[in-house]
């Protein structure tokens, strides 16, 4: 069984490799709330009748099939490739092991079942560029040591400057450490954030060489600036983490008496920076009583793309089953879990978007998702 969005027919994905790994780290997202617009258009002259004849077929004789909502992948508003951010051959330098270019979504989706931080910097026009040996890492999961990788990322400056959070911790501050088995800098370019990393679990990058990368990296953002225009991203997840799922269907799904209803918390990141920017900040339910996680939702807005384009890379970490939940193709719920830690996620792609429920409980996470996919889809 096929558990990608598009259509019927697609070869199932495998999963992964699991990495040894920590426990997942709590994920830093955006406080702000996300207003949802949505535009209607007025058509102008005459409406068409309706016709009763059939679509012509296309030359090779195959009818045409239109995508599915929010499967076109978000276009970078700068006008680089990978290649054109950092030349391989400054990057081959910086380990002793070979690298070669990977996908960041696939290397994270591998390590885990969590929904890839990066996501959102590519939705927002941003870059994220990986050269590894394709083992997995996902930060939030911590550290693999047979991974072998350097990831550059851009988040493009926004009109109305970066968020409170970001100002408030002085972010983006341009700095450079290097130390054990890894390299991290930050630098701005031209009002971007530009973030790099460089990983070897067998041992430490060359600094040299990575601050060279670092440096091709802000000059081709600057050769390159100003970005285009942010795109306009249709989605139907609502603003509000209420209008998502109500605490008291959260308290009654779970038998929780007093849930609270939070985002999620910890420090700041590009990547937390992009996913305000995109409004994809998702929701939390602790109890009221303890730290303790019930319930959690993230995703992509017009996120569908990044789906697939994991699945199709066969980056879903653990094999997933259809869900059904009484949605119409092409949307879908497919149920994963995870046995190293015992959590569950639900992939739910509906309409353009992408949206994740996750709890440590199989039952749970069903049912959330399932309330959530009702209004959504309905």
């Amino acid at each position: 069984m096929s558990t990608r969005s598009g259509a019927a027919g697609a070869d199932a994905h495998h999963p992964a490799r699991h990495p040894g790994r920590s426990a997942p780290a709590t994920l830093a997202l955006a406080l702000a709330a996300a207003t949802v617009l949505s535009a209607c258009a007025t058509p102008s002259g005459d409406i068409a009748s309706p016709t009763t004849e059939a679509a012509a077929p296309t030359p090779s004789g195959v009818p045409t099939e239109s995508a599915a909502p929010g499967s076109i992948p978000p276009e970078s508003r700068y006008d680089l490739g990978c290649d054109d951010l950092v030349p391989a051959s400054l990057v081959g330098d910086v380990f002793a092991a070979p690298v070669e270019a990977t996908d960041p979504l696939v290397t994270a989706s591998s390590a885990g079942i969590a929904l890839p931080r990066m996501t959102s910097i590519i939705a927002v026009g941003g870059l994220a560029c990986e050269w590894s040996n394709g083992e997995p890492y996902n930060s939030r999961y911590g550290a693999n040591p047979a991974h072998v990788g350097l990831l550059v990322t851009v988040v493009p400056p926004q009109a109305g400057g970066w968020s409170d959070t970001a100002v408030r911790f002085g972010m983006p501050a341009t700095a450079t450490s290097c130390g054990g088995w890894s390299c991290t800098a930050t630098q701005v370019a031209s009002g971007a954030w530009v973030q790099a990393q460089a990983m070897d679990g067998s041992g430490e990058p060359d600094p040299t060489a990575f601050g060279r990368v670092v440096d091709a990296a802000v000059a081709a953002i600057d050769a390159a600036s100003p970005p285009g225009p942010q795109a306009t991203t249709g989605s139907a997840i609502p603003g509000d983490c209420q209008a998502v799922v109500p605490d008291a269907v959260v308290e009654s799904v779970t038998g929780v008496a007093d849930v609270v209803e939070t985002s999620w918390a910890g420090g700041w990141s590009e990547w937390a920076e992009a996913k305000t920017i995109a409004g994809d900040r998702g929701c939390l339910w602790l109890r009221a009583d303890a730290d303790e996680v019930v319930v959690g939702t993230d995703w992509v807005r017009g996120g569908r793309w990044a789906y697939d384009r994991i699945a199709d890379g066969g980056g879903l970490m653990q094999a997933g089953s259809d869900l059904g939940l009484d949605l119409v193709a092409p949307d879908l719920a497919v149920l994963r879990c995870d046995p190293a830690d015992g959590h569950c996620a639900v992939d739910l792609l509906i309409g353009a978007d992408w949206v994740q429920v996750s709890a440590p409980d199989e039952a749970v996470t069903v049912a959330i998702a399932s309330e959530i996919a009702s209004n959504l889809a309905g």
